[in-house]
């Protein structure tokens, strides 16, 4: 493969994984500013929502690396896509829960194990296996840098 090419896909490599790290991230990050709606609509109270986004927080880390086995078995693509559907449904039905153990299955299991799916542990893995071993570190920092994008950009955005 000429130099050239190498480069181009070095580049195209690093904009998906960054990408999609963006948007997994950014929408992550984001449903907090939704609070005050999610209350509204749901009509659960901040303590049910808190303890949605809670074990969110704590399945998004769990699901990690159980996604990277999953990965290394069914590959990456999969995965990913898998974790966006999940990440995608969960926010959908979100705001139509009307139960705590609803809003805790759509928050906390769909859309922190869709976004889990879709992270870093995926991405940066199926990442550096294509790039070669003199820029696995800079591509480490392009696919991280692209998830602090993700939740430095999609804040305003969703908040209009």
């Amino acid at each position: 493969m000429s130099e050239a090419m190498r480069r181009y896909a070095f580049w195209l490599v690093m904009l998906a994984a960054a990408g999609t790290f963006a948007l997994t991230m950014g929408a992550r990050q984001s449903m907090g500013l939704f609070l005050p709606a999610l209350n509204t609509s749901t009509g659960l109270g901040l303590g049910s929502i808190s303890l949605a986004f809670a074990f969110g927080q704590l399945w998004w880390g769990l699901t990690q690396p159980f996604a990277g086995a999953m990965a290394d078995k069914y590959g990456a693509g999969r995965v990913l896509a898998v974790g966006v559907v999940l990440l995608a449904i969960g926010t959908f039905i979100t705001p139509l829960m009307t139960t705590t153990m609803g809003l805790i299955f759509a928050i906390g299991v769909l859309a922190s194990g869709g976004s889990g799916m879709a992270g870093p542990a995926v991405l940066m893995s199926a990442s550096v296996r294509m790039i070669d071993p003199a820029r696995r570190g800079i591509a480490t920092g392009l696919v991280n840098a692209g998830g602090s994008f993700g939740q430095f950009a999609t804040a305003p955005i969703a908040a209009s």
